[in-house]
């Protein structure tokens, strides 16, 4: 009965934290950072992308390697796109980004029908501490 009782508690375990990485998956932490609000415009070379962030953590984020994607709602990759590292956000607090791109589709698809994740991969905390997700 006990080995039967620890896999089950192993399974629960396993179910949370799948839950709790987001959409990212094993590419990293979805919790830290979220894409409160983007915007794109059109321009001779594809889309400028405007991304409000907002920190999460308890902490303040010093640096940070994350990434941000798109997909319509049937699944399809728009792109993923890398984040200025140097972004620095207080808890609680968010900041504003851009990110250009030759993806015209974002200012000229359906902007409802586009959903966007940030994916974090490591940050520097406020107190020095680095973590790698």
């Amino acid at each position: 009965m006990r080995p039967v009782f620890l896999f089950s508690l192993f399974c629960a375990f396993a179910i949370v934290g799948a839950a709790s990485a987001s959409e990212c998956g094993s590419r990293g932490n979805g919790d830290l950072l979220t894409l409160e609000e983007w915007s794109a415009e059109a321009d001779a070379f594809g889309a400028n992308v405007l991304l409000r962030l907002t920190n999460q953590g308890p902490a303040a984020i010093r640096m940070v390697d994350a990434t941000v994607g798109f997909e319509d709602q049937l699944g399809a990759e728009v792109g993923i796109w890398a984040l200025d590292r140097d972004i620095s956000i207080p808890p609680g607090e968010s900041v504003e980004t851009r990110i250009s791109t030759f993806e015209a589709r974002l200012a000229n698809g359906a902007r409802l029908s586009m959903i966007g994740t940030v994916c974090v991969h490591a940050a520097v905390f406020g107190d020095g501490t680095k973590v790698v997700y």
